[in-house]
């Protein structure tokens, strides 16, 4: 396995071993109980978006539950510091290492003990896969400007009415508003007698 010369991974083994542990964390996702028990593969983690970075090497992930969503705390380990070959942002797509009896919805009596370890960093094709199958649910996937028209619908505004409205009862069909306008005009219209409703 390649070293820098202070000892540390090279950055393209960093990636090989992200791939690797991503690779296997997908096809055992897609494995059934039966297939996992039969080649004694477990089902310790689960797949998270980074919602925040909190800064010295962690941060906040979203994980599925019944209720929804639920953030938890989760480290970058220093296999996966290096920006460059494995670059975690908010909107990246992890599997963090809970433990096989992890239960979503039951949160511990202290959550200054709730850390977990990011275990992979899963590419774009993948998570479209897991998608795909339902393994992961629509809101991972979706963009932060999308999520907050989703959840703001009420502050995108309004949308306006382009039905129109006949209000010149008067005005002949043949004639435009602006014909009207000048008609008026013409006939010693004073300022007080325009009807704003007609500018």
């Amino acid at each position: 396995m390649p070293h820098s010369k202070k000892g540390r991974l090279a950055g393209g083994a960093r990636k090989e071993i992200n791939e690797s542990r991503a690779s296997e964390a997908v096809a055992i996702a897609f494995m059934s109980v039966a297939e996992r028990a039969r080649k004694g593969k477990v089902l310790d983690f689960v797949f998270g978006r980074v919602t925040k970075m909190t800064g010295a090497n962690h941060v906040r992930v979203a994980i599925a539950c019944k209720r929804g969503t639920r953030e938890v705390a989760a480290r970058i380990p220093n296999i996966f510091a290096r920006r460059g070959a494995t670059p975690i942002c908010t909107r990246t797509i992890v599997s963090i290492y809970t433990g096989a009896d992890f239960d979503p919805d039951a949160r511990s009596e202290s959550t200054a003990v709730e850390h977990y370890d990011i275990t992979s960093i899963l590419t774009d094709r993948q998570v479209s896969d897991l998608k795909r199958a339902g393994i992961i649910p629509e809101w991972m996937t979706t963009s932060d400007v999308e999520q907050s028209k989703a959840g703001k619908a009420d502050e995108l505004g309004f949308e306006w009415d382009y039905t129109v409205v006949e209000d010149d009862k008067d005005v002949p069909s043949e004639f435009s508003r602006k014909d009207a306008r000048d008609a008026a005009g013409a006939a010693g219209a004073s300022d007080d007698d325009v009807d704003i409703d007609d500018i």
